[in-house]
């Protein structure tokens, strides 16, 4: 059951998301204040805790699409190309990104390299 104090910090969570994804542009900000205001205005009125809880759990939803999912982008005038904007908040668990490259051994170091023969094998010992 959502109480009064989880749909107001819904709300102000809203407003911070707004503000952090739209930093750079200040009339998508206003709109966003603007649409969340709006929305909860609606639903002032409202008084039964379930459906309060539905909306408060569609609020949050609404902050992680907007967090994960709103990139910026921008026009190069210049190259006639846009440039897009991505920040650590785009990523997500599922990513699946190149493993970090082999560390290298200095020509000075004496730590062997590991043995290892073609193709993954362990140099021909085999249990």
């Amino acid at each position: 059951m959502a109480d009064r104090r989880e749909v107001i910090n819904c709300f102000k969570s809203l407003l911070r998301t707004a503000r952090t994804v739209f930093h750079q542009d200040a009339t998508a900000q206003e709109k966003a204040r603007q649409q969340i205001r709006m929305e909860f205005l609606k639903h002032r009125g409202l008084t039964d805790p379930a459906e309060i809880a539905k909306l408060v759990k569609l609020g949050d939803d609404v902050k992680l699409e907007l967090q994960t999912s709103v990139a910026r982008v921008e026009f190069n005038p210049k190259t006639g190309n846009y440039t897009l904007q991505l920040e650590e908040r785009h990523l997500s668990d599922n990513a699946v990104w190149p493993p970090p490259p082999p560390k290298s051994r200095s020509r000075n170091s004496t730590e062997p390299l590991p043995s290892q023969g073609c193709c993954g094998d362990d140099g021909g010992t085999r249990s």
